[in-house]
């Protein structure tokens, strides 16, 4: 009888997030750990449908693959998507840790080695307005969890609600992930176009997403004309991803597609991009600790 791989990998997951992930994690929140900042990377777009949650997983996991230890987030407003991109299952989320129903340890799973996802960051922050004491006894432990990883890489809402804000505010780079589609790219103009009066410290890119490099650049090209005459600033462009079957695959699947399909044109997209990420990215910012920044 065959096994399927990814029911190989959703059964090996499961065992690790059981067995390894709350042992880790509960050694982490008793003994006292100097608190760092990791590296912060932001994965928003200015419409649905762009492939943003996509490009966040596999960018996360290909990071992990190069040795990096990453803590991915969803910050999506309403049902988290990363989990079930990875054939897990959140049952619980932040907000269940906000309101005292579950522990952290609960909510934390382990997607492969080096990487850990949680899921309803967006719900926990609303939630958490309600109850300060309990947001900011989450956040020390967030914290503490994040200083023991070099990046964490957040999925967040489409468009430019009160918490994209907040997470482009804070992170060290955020990209827009943009198609193609006129309406797409119209919509990722609006969102700098939001910006361009804030004085940001982080890194705005474009990666567009199921296009070929030469059409990329040259849609890009004309974005870029706009940007500077009527916004005066620029948003570089960190790459594209090409279309590929090897994603919709993956997707269906519910496994990954840098561990799925590793050689197919997309996955080698993703690890170009993650390579720029890594050599790009300096010092992270010397603001304290990532999560205190960003609940305050």
């Amino acid at each position: 009888m065959l096994v399927d791989q990814a029911s190989v990998l959703r059964s090996r997951v499961r065992q690790q997030t059981a067995q390894t992930t709350s042992n880790r994690w509960s050694r982490s929140e008793v003994a006292p750990v100097e608190i760092k900042s990791p590296r912060t990377i932001l994965v928003s777009s200015g419409k649905g449908g762009a492939g943003k949650s996509s490009v966040a997983l596999n960018l996360g996991l290909s990071l992990a693959q190069t040795g990096k230890r990453v803590m991915l987030v969803d910050a999506s407003a309403g049902l988290s998507h990363l989990d079930l991109l990875c054939g897990l299952n959140a049952y619980w989320n932040l907000e269940h840790v906000i309101t005292g129903s579950r522990f952290l340890n609960d909510v934390l799973l382990n997607v492969m080695e080096n990487v850990d996802l949680v899921t309803g960051l967006s719900s926990a922050i609303e939630t958490g307005l309600r109850v300060p004491a309990q947001k900011a006894k989450l956040t020390s432990q967030l914290d503490r969890i994040a200083g023991n990883v070099d990046f964490v890489v957040i999925d967040s809402s489409c468009g430019l609600s009160s918490l994209n804000r907040q997470l482009i505010n804070a992170v060290d780079l955020a990209y827009i992930v943009t198609t193609l589609e006129t309406t797409a790219l119209a919509d990722s103009y609006s969102m700098l176009k939001s910006l361009a009066g804030q004085q940001l410290e982080t890194r705005i890119e474009l990666i567009v997403n199921r296009s070929d490099a030469s059409t990329a650049q040259a849609a890009y090209a004309n974005l870029k004309q706009t940007m500077t005459m009527f916004l005066h600033r620029d948003m570089p462009l960190a790459g594209s991803i090409p279309e590929d079957v090897h994603v919709q695959k993956a997707v269906m699947s519910r496994y990954p597609l840098v561990i799925s399909h590793p050689e197919s044109p997309a996955a080698q997209a993703i690890k170009q991009l993650t390579r720029r990420a890594v050599s790009s990215m300096g010092r992270q910012r010397d603001q304290g600790p990532f999560f205190r920044r960003l609940m305050s």
